[in-house]
């Protein structure tokens, strides 16, 4: 479940202040409900990322699960490479 870009967040939001009636302001003459926007960041169902987006989150999370390659208690540590 691939990250939504940041510039595409505040398209995918909802309003769920009517949900909440607790959260009322007074106004001058009226009573106005809050807002309370919340909106994804993870893709949408049925939405399909962009290949640049998949490869590049698939290449950090790959990073990140081979960690620090000079940690000598790291798994995948190495320090050289001996070609065949």
């Amino acid at each position: 479940n691939f990250p939504l870009h940041p510039s595409v967040w505040p398209y995918t939001g909802l309003d769920l202040g009517p949900i909440f009636d607790d959260d009322e302001e007074e106004d001058d003459h009226s009573t106005v409900k809050k807002r309370r926007w919340y909106h994804w960041v993870r893709c949408l169902m049925g939405f399909k990322p962009s290949p640049y987006n998949s490869v590049k989150m698939t290449l950090i999370a790959e990073e990140m699960v081979r960690g620090d390659r000079h940690d000598g208690d790291n798994p995948f540590h190495w320090t050289s490479v001996e070609l065949n």
